[in-house]
C-alpha cells in the first residue's frame, strides 16, 4: 500500500508547533492529510462512536472482515464492507446506485445514508462546529482550501477524505509486477474474474504497462 503522506498523526497534537509545521505544506498535501486525520476520526459520526476506520480496517485492506458491518444504530448492515486499495481507479462505487461515480458523491452514503443508517451523521452544520474547535483541524482546512472563505464544511470534508483514499494504491503485488510462478487459485482467479464469474464486467484492472 503507497500512501503520499506529508505529514503524521503524531504532529498533529502538538497544538503550537503545528503551525510552523504547516507552514510549507502545499494545499495537495494538506488535503490528503487532512482526509487522513479525519479517515480515523469518529467525530464525524452522530453519536462519536464510529469513524470510516471502524469498517475499513487497514489489516483487512481497508475492508474489516465480516459479512456485513453494524452502524451507530446498531442497526443491521445489508451490504459487505469493500476494501479501498485502489478505489481512486473505480468507475462506479456502490452496487445499488450505478450513477455514483466520484468519491466525493459517494462519501455521503455511509456518512449520512438512511438505507441502512451507518454514521448517522445528517447535522452538518454540528460536524462543522466539530471540526472547527480543534485548532489543527482549523490549520489544516485553510491550507487544504485556500479558495474557501469558509473552508470548513460537509463537502470539503468529503473531499479531504477522498483525496486520501486516493492514495490508498496497491502496485506491488507479484501479480502486479508480473513474476513468475503464479499459482493455481491466482490463475484459476483470474479466469473467474474475467470468464464466468464476470467481474470484470464492474471492476475494470488498470492497464499493465
Amino acid at each position: 500500500m503507497r500512501y503520499h503522506i506529508m505529514l503524521f498523526l503524531g504532529f498533529l497534537t502538538t497544538g503550537a508547533a503545528f503551525p510552523a509545521i504547516a507552514a510549507n505544506i502545499s494545499p495537495i498535501a494538506a488535503k490528503i492529510e487532512l482526509g487522513h486525520r479525519l479517515f480515523y476520526d469518529a467525530d464525524l459520526s452522530r453519536d462519536g462512536s464510529m469513524s470510516c476506520a471502524s469498517c475499513h480496517e487497514q489489516r483487512h485492506a481497508f475492508s474489516d472482515g465480516n459479512p456485513t458491518h453494524p452502524g451507530v444504530t446498531d442497526e443491521d448492515g445489508i451490504r459487505n464492507v469493500p476494501p479501498l486499495e485502489n478505489v481512486g481507479q473505480f468507475h462506479t462505487l456502490t452496487w445499488i446506485n450505478q450513477h455514483v461515480t466520484t468519491l466525493e458523491d459517494q462519501f455521503f452514503i455511509p456518512l449520512s445514508g438512511h438505507h441502512p443508517v451507518e454514521m448517522g451523521m445528517t447535522d452538518m452544520p454540528e460536524l462543522a462546529r466539530r471540526l472547527y474547535a480543534n485548532p489543527c483541524y482549523r490549520v489544516l482546512f485553510s491550507k487544504a482550501f485556500p479558495e474557501k472563505n469558509i473552508p470548513i464544511d460537509a463537502r470539503s470534508v468529503a473531499q479531504a477524505v477522498s483525496a486520501f483514499e486516493r492514495e490508498l494504491i496497491s502496485d506491488k503485488s507479484p501479480w502486479d509486477l508480473r513474476l513468475s510462478g503464479a499459482t493455481r487459485s491466482q490463475t484459476n482467479g483470474k479466469k473467474i474474474f474475467f470468464g464466468k464469474g464476470k467481474c470484470s464486467s464492474c471492476h475494470h484492472p488498470p492497464p499493465i504497462h
